[in-house]
């Protein structure tokens, strides 16, 4: 049931690999790594039961749609069966539903292709307040209905870095 998070932006090549063993040791579900390390996430856990995920536009959501799909293909074409998106929270705080929706039904169309599921990240981090004139509560519903009918396999409700956005708030009021 554990996804072993390989994400850290400071992370090496051989930290990398030594994570995938981890992963193998402790027979984790999965292993969730930069888009560069599929290919070598996939030949260290090749015989194993550990599954390869990669992330998409992470942390922020804020590539271009063409981009996240572009890179799912090549996590999936590189041995990737798992990708966690993250939606573009900017334009879901505003309000653009279609964008939403369409920018995951991108991501979820390439990976299913590739027989991958997908994970879509909202980083509930950045919903305490709600958006688009929706309560949090509300507001998360929305995406999770938008998720579904986009095709994704699962939700999944932070980056884990999104509270820098609050910390750096914190530090103002200091």
């Amino acid at each position: 049931m554990i996804d072993h998070s390989l994400l850290h932006p400071t992370l090496t090549d051989k930290e990398l690999e030594d994570g995938c063993r981890l992963a193998i040791k402790y027979q984790v579900v999965s292993v969730c790594i930069k888009p560069y390390f599929a290919k070598r996430a996939a030949e260290l856990l090749r015989g194993t039961s550990v599954k390869v995920g990669a992330v998409i536009g992470f942390p922020h959501g804020n590539s271009t749609t063409e981009s996240k799909r572009y890179e799912t293909e090549l996590a999936c074409k590189d041995g990737a069966v798992e990708i966690d998106m993250v939606i573009n929270i900017g334009k879901a705080l505003g309000g653009d539903w279609g964008f939403v929706e369409q920018d995951i039904k991108a991501v979820c169309d390439e990976a299913h292709k590739h027989g991958a599921k997908v994970k879509v990240i909202f980083e509930n981090d950045y919903l305490t307040q709600g958006g688009a004139g929706l309560s949090s509560d509300d507001f998360k519903r929305k995406l999770g209905q938008i998720s579904e009918r986009a095709g994704a396999d699962w939700i999944k409700t932070s980056t884990g870095y999104g509270f820098v956005k609050g910390i750096r708030a914190r530090l103002k009021q200091i």
